[in-house]
């Protein structure tokens, strides 16, 4: 739990303190689970972004390269089969995503890939937003 607490809060206060104590105009968003899905595609919007040229053999090279030896070897560990995150867990995490998302939100940015996301649950995170609403008012 404060291994949680404290990895979930270091997280959240890094991306909005970039999103809110910098200009939007000066960053840029790239997101982890779109370089899984379109690696060329999102290199040519961080060259864009960068002013600078497009290489096409190394996009090409990128394109073709896509897994490689830095890869983890699978876990000899055994699955869970058991979710360790208790409910006050789920709100902590599920509160940081919604304020890290609303800044990006906010900044002209586009939101957290929240759809490609394998244990997020939007109606859980949804009811949990609720709750901390009705909390503060």
């Amino acid at each position: 739990a404060e291994f949680v607490t404290l990895k979930t809060g270091l997280w959240k206060d890094f991306y909005v303190d970039w999103l809110t104590l910098s200009e939007p105009v000066n960053i840029h968003v790239t997101y982890y689970e779109h370089l899984k899905t379109d690696p060329v595609g999102e290199m040519e919007k961080i060259l864009h972004y960068l002013k600078l040229p497009i290489d096409n053999k190394r996009l090409q090279c990128v394109a073709s390269n896509t897994d490689g030896l830095f890869k983890r070897k699978p876990s000899k560990n055994v699955p869970l089969d058991f979710n360790p995150f208790t409910r006050e867990l789920k709100d902590i995490v599920y509160n940081a995503i919604s304020e890290v998302d609303s800044a990006l939100i906010k900044t002209g940015k586009k939101g957290l890939p929240l759809d490609k996301y394998e244990l997020y649950d939007p109606w859980e995170a949804k009811v949990v937003k609720q709750l901390q609403t009705a909390k503060q008012n």
